[in-house]
């Protein structure tokens, strides 16, 4: 179903106007047999969809502040294929519960342990569960600090899921694995966090809680933990690298899987899995390299702001996805830990630590492709920096809510800061300066402003194609100024 329609169908069916009331409603809607079911007929019987999660998404996630990019289906399942079966599968930030979904499709008798810090998404959360009739325990609250003031106790029912607060009978202390996207880079900041047990293998540096979810993912479980993580966690620094040391010591990392770009709808940035394992019996280290196996999907969405003629379009969107077939490989590689050449390879810790802790699948990987020449990256990094100064040679400024109101999408000229951080250490590796691609920015001011740079001794074409169209414009209504004022002049 198009988002659009999608979302207007929701909000007619909870009767709210403003979909920041949407949670609320949610809330009320979780013991009403009648609203569960009026849900379930919206979206024709099929629950295998997050179809909360897609509006959620789009109009509701806090993308700078918490970080909000929420899980692809495909990556969601690579993620439960990953970890296996278990009594309990927990996630660390479920979020809308896409994760758990994914899972439930698989298993629809699967008892889940689920944590989420961000109380608005919650309702979006129990809804999900209790529409798929599951049995849960919903901890809200900090994982990273084992702080959790309010739980939730959802019992499977005989067609929907009660919900309580007494966790009574919940077998916490079962066989369980963990899964988790939690947000990426964000500050670390738990008091006495070497007091916590999940922090004994090392503590995270303050200024990045990645490994800080990796080593909680990892005392949680008692079975397997598979998390996706940006590219950064690849290449470790300082406490990080101790961390990861301190992981390959202990024999708890299983594999390391590189995905391609582009499988997230809402963020560019480089993405992994890391698959930790406290059953493991083999002392190698799987590495396996998706970012080549990828198919293209295109998804087809309305605009969601301005008129009719910017609603009743349809914009297009191409999006990266892993098969099935693709990710069984994948699984069965981590699995047996085998050499596939240039997709799969199993290493020894040795050579991990003789490379500096470098977990980067493509160092390892010995390619066996037909020899191509390419350009060096100098070179490369060079022709990029040069592309984007063309655009940068011409830069607008819109009011941001004249842009929606034309039925415009921000997302659409959004920059991620974690990709150009990213971009400009590997442009420096190879002697270049990074170009900042900042020829789009919004603000709150009123009007459009356009500024044209002269600094290469000329105009740009699309500029100066522009002006000759507009010095004709402007003598055509100079012409109708003077019969005018000549008309006033003779009257």
């Amino acid at each position: 179903m198009e988002l659009l329609e999608l979302t207007t169908k929701i909000k007619e069916l909870f009767a709210v106007e403003d979909l920041k009331e949407l949670g609320t409603a949610l809330e009320s809607a979780l013991n009403d047999e009648s609203k569960l079911d009026a849900f379930v007929e919206l979206v024709d019987g099929d629950l295998s969809v997050d179809w909360l999660q897609r509006v959620y998404q789009y109009y509701l996630a806090d993308r700078d502040g918490k970080k909000q990019d929420f899980t692809p289906p495909c990556l969601a399942e690579l993620l439960s294929e990953l970890v296996g079966d278990c009594d309990l599968f927990c996630d660390l930030c479920a979020g809308t519960g896409a994760l758990s979904i994914q899972r439930w499709k698989k298993n629809p008798a699967q008892t889940f342990g689920l944590y989420e810090i961000d109380e608005s998404v919650v309702p979006y959360l129990l809804f999900n569960l209790v529409v798929r009739n599951v049995n849960a325990l919903v901890r809200v609250g900090d994982a990273l600090a084992n702080e959790f003031p309010t739980t939730y106790r959802i019992r499977k029912g005989k067609k929907y899921s009660s919900v309580s607060d007494d966790e009574n009978g919940f077998p916490v202390d079962a066989p369980r694995s963990v899964v988790s996207n939690p947000p990426y880079n964000i500050k670390f900041d738990v008091p006495l966090a070497g007091f916590l047990p999940q922090y004994n293998l090392g503590e995270p540096p303050a200024n990045n809680a990645n490994y800080a979810f990796v080593l909680t993912a990892l005392c949680r479980s008692t079975k397997r933990a598979a998390l996706l993580l940006p590219n950064c966690v690849l290449s470790p620094v300082n406490a990080e690298k101790k961390i990861v040391g301190s992981i390959l010591a202990a024999n708890y990392l299983r594999a390391v899987v590189a995905l391609p770009p582009g499988t997230f709808e809402s963020t560019q940035i480089p993405v992994c899995a890391l698959l930790l394992d406290r059953e493991k019996k083999s002392l190698k280290v799987e590495f396996v390299d998706l970012t080549e196996s990828a198919t293209q999907e295109v998804r087809e969405q309305r605009g969601q702001f301005g008129g009719a003629s910017h609603t009743g379009r349809v914009y297009k969107k191409t999006v990266n996805v892993l098969s099935s077939e693709t990710i069984a490989k994948a699984v069965r590689a981590c699995n047996e830990f085998e050499t596939i050449p240039n997709f799969a390879v199993a290493v020894d810790p040795d050579e991990i630590f003789n490379n500096g802790l470098d977990l980067s699948p493509k160092r390892y990987i010995r390619a066996e492709r037909e020899q191509i020449e390419h350009r060096s990256f100098k070179d490369i990094a060079r022709d990029y920096n040069a592309i984007v100064k063309q655009k940068n040679a011409i830069r607008i400024k819109f009011n941001r809510v004249a842009f929606k109101r034309f039925g415009f999408d921000e997302s659409l000229f959004a920059r991620s800061e974690e990709l150009d951080k990213e971009l400009s250490k590997s442009f420096a590796l190879v002697g270049q300066s990074f170009e900042k691609d900042d020829a789009v920015t919004f603000t709150n001011s009123d009007g459009i402003e356009i500024k044209v740079s002269t600094k290469e001794g000329c105009l740009p074409p699309i500029v100066d194609d522009f002006l000759k169209d507009w010095t004709q414009y402007v003598r055509t209504l100079n012409l109708g100024a003077n019969r005018l004022l000549a008309e006033f002049r003779d009257a």
